[in-house]
């Protein structure tokens, strides 16, 4: 049984388990890697004011929070928007990963001291100096992130006559590409010191003297050496190089192309409608592959050179310290590596897609010149999108290894010939107790949210609305045996505008808070963290804006800026659709004159600012965030209403 345990234990080591180190250090091993962010031109409607306010009419671009805005239009209004700059970050990551060793008592004596010593090195075979110790080795990753625009937006809005508007947005898509390669080294090294090893006849006492029990004609002779064994048998390498070809490629592209928008008054009555058609698309393509380079040479191992069936040349060979004490007294087992052959390849790979309409319905009423209701049903219908899978594929397979001369590996007289890596594969479609296959239909639900509010117009502007969110987040967390739920999620937006006393200057300014939603499949620690984390007022401000307009002879400049945590909860609901998509950080100028607005819009941009940092050197043992490290991507666009 020891030999046994050895020959399964001897090659997947070096190669299934070079295999699975390289995927566990994925972050750390790939030489190249590409990340692209396409975003449509951002959006700022009511700069420093804040956002989703029912009450609100700017024309075709509050159309989302509210389409019966777009009943207030005066008469026309056209407005376009594009990308003037991205955030892009390039450099190399260097990076310090130790190389893992360890070792495996495989004799199955407990008393014996018997070990297999094993080392995975990143690195090529011939750079390993021999009986060379694993260490901590550099590996250099390539990153660029490019954050860009996915073309340009146009809006329109047109009055019909008095009590009918149309309006027509369109909507660039969010594209998302996230690409990494490259060939990753790793080599095998067994090295087995058999010190007390013992199988069947065979046994190496600690101190190295070799014992052997004969079986000839029913007689039972037992032998051993009066001296130790020749130390290149008792102290013996195997070494296994593999190339792990990695290619990872995956997308997600989700396209909102237009708004259509239509609004109607009758007298304080506005009612407006927004049809947003919606497709998705995601596309996996990930493979790895492991290979025996062309330039791996067989291994070999060494047996004692006597026949096991002649106690005689057992005998004489026992005796003879020239014959068990060097190498004359042992011949090699040659051990072949299929160079330059496949043996374990894993794919994840498949095409997703599907479509589907949004309607939003919107209503406002005049209660007099200086009050205003709405209401705004958000997916009206409750729209899913159904995403279809075509071409799925997932699994992982690799050669078995052959263990049929397993039990005779370092018996005297075996078989001078072993082929441990045989050509049957060995297919799985799971890990564990886990399905790898990907789902053939995916169903996402998109954000289902009512809105409703109030604005009063004096002595200053003032506009409150409440937001209930009935569309739930699920999470899949590594650390919980279950989904993480949260659910109910609603919502208060502030907005105020105010002249500054007499002097020309407007200041404006929104805050939006969340209040405590129900949170499910939490463990106790993580729940006492959400409880410690809402215990103020029984919420959380989720979004600040703050905004001034200084009137300037026939000119108004406006400047804001704020902070949004909103963008990573619509992200999380498949939101792609909301002006908050993408601001965490964000500020803007605008200048208008008549009838004509300009404005500049720029935001943080955390994919390219967390890259540049990422490949930061580091400074006297620290790498610190500086304003060097952030990137922006800006929006330049241009509006004409009368």
């Amino acid at each position: 049984m020891p030999i046994m345990k050895l020959g399964r234990i001897l090659f997947p080591v070096c190669f299934i388990f070079c295999l699975s180190t390289a995927l566990g250090a994925a972050e750390v091993a790939f030489p190249y890697g590409r990340f692209s962010l396409k975003l449509p031109p951002l959006e700022n409607p009511y700069p420093g004011f804040g956002g989703y306010f029912t009450t609100i009419s700017l024309g075709q671009k509050t159309a989302l929070w509210n389409p019966a805005s777009l009943a207030k239009l005066k008469l026309s209004e056209f407005s376009w928007d594009t990308f003037i700059g991205a955030g892009h970050s390039s450099g190399t990551k260097t990076s310090r990963v130790d190389e893992p060793s360890g070792s495996i008592d495989w004799s199955g004596d407990p008393a014996s001291t018997a070990r297999i010593n094993y080392g995975i090195y990143f690195r090529e075979e011939a750079a390993i100096p021999a009986n060379a110790p694993t260490e901590a080795v550099d590996i250099n990753s390539r990153v660029d992130s490019q954050t860009s625009g996915s073309g340009l937006n146009f809006s329109a809005a047109q009055r019909v006559n008095d009590w009918l508007v149309v309006g027509f947005s369109t909507r660039n898509p969010i594209d998302a590409d996230a690409d990494i390669g490259g060939i990753f080294p790793a080599t095998g090294k067994i090295f087995a010191d058999l010190h007390g090893f013992r199988s069947d006849d065979l046994l190496v006492k600690s101190d190295g003297v070799l014992q052997y029990t004969f079986h000839s004609g029913g007689v039972i002779t037992t032998m051993e050496t009066t001296s130790p064994v020749w130390i290149g048998f008792l102290s013996q390498e195997v070494s296994v190089p593999v190339q792990n070809l990695i290619e990872l490629r995956n997308n997600l592209k989700i396209d909102a192309p237009f708004v259509g928008t239509i609004a109607a008054s009758h007298q304080k009555f506005h009612a407006g409608l927004n049809y947003i058609p919606i497709s998705a698309s995601g596309s996996i393509n990930n493979d790895v592959r492991a290979v025996v380079p062309e330039s791996a040479t067989d291994q070999y191992l060494y047996v004692p050179n006597f026949d096991p069936n002649d106690p005689n040349a057992g005998g004489n060979w026992m005796v003879d310290p020239d014959l068990y004490g060097t190498s004359a007294g042992y011949s090699k087992k040659q051990i072949t590596l299929p160079s330059g052959e496949l043996v374990a390849n894993a794919k994840y790979r498949g095409f997703y897609q599907g479509n589907t309409s949004r309607f939003d319905l919107g209503m406002m009423y005049d209660v007099n010149e200086w009050i205003t209701v709405g209401l705004m049903l958000e997916n009206l219908t409750g729209s899913k999108v159904t995403l279809q899978g075509s071409g799925l594929s997932a699994y992982y397979s690799y050669r078995q290894v052959n263990t049929a001369e397993a039990e005779t590996l370092f018996q005297p007289g075996s078989s001078s010939n072993w082929s441990p890596i045989s050509n049957n594969w060995f297919t799985s479609y799971e890990a564990g107790a886990t399905k790898l296959m990907l789902e053939e239909e995916k169903t996402i639900s998109l954000p289902k949210r009512l809105r409703y509010g109030v604005a009063f117009k004096r002595p200053f502007l003032i506009a409150l609305d409440w937001e209930q969110n009935h569309s739930p987040i699920t999470l899949k967390l590594s650390d919980n045996p279950q989904d993480v739920v949260i659910s109910d999620l609603n919502f208060l937006h502030l907005g105020i505008e105010s002249q500054l006393f007499s002097m020309p200057v407007i200041i404006r300014s929104g805050l939006t808070w969340l209040f405590k939603p129900s949170v499910s499949g939490l463990t106790a620690d993580q729940q006492k963290g959400v409880n410690d984390a809402f215990s103020m007022l029984g919420g959380l401000p989720v979004k600040f804006d703050l905004g001034t307009t200084f009137n300037m002879w026939d000119y108004k400049v406006d400047g804001n800026c704020g902070i949004s945590a909103l963008s990573l909860i619509n992200a999380m609901q498949f939101d792609s659709t909301s002006l908050n998509l993408g601001k965490t950080v964000f500020a803007g100028l605008a200048v208008a004159r008549d009838p004509w607005t300009i404005a500049y819009q720029a935001e943080f941009d955390p994919l390219s600012t967390a890259a540049a940092y990422g490949v930061k050197t580091k400074d006297a043992g620290e790498r610190k965030f500086e304003m060097s490290d952030v990137r922006l991507v800006q929006t330049i666009g241009l509006t004409y209403r009368f």
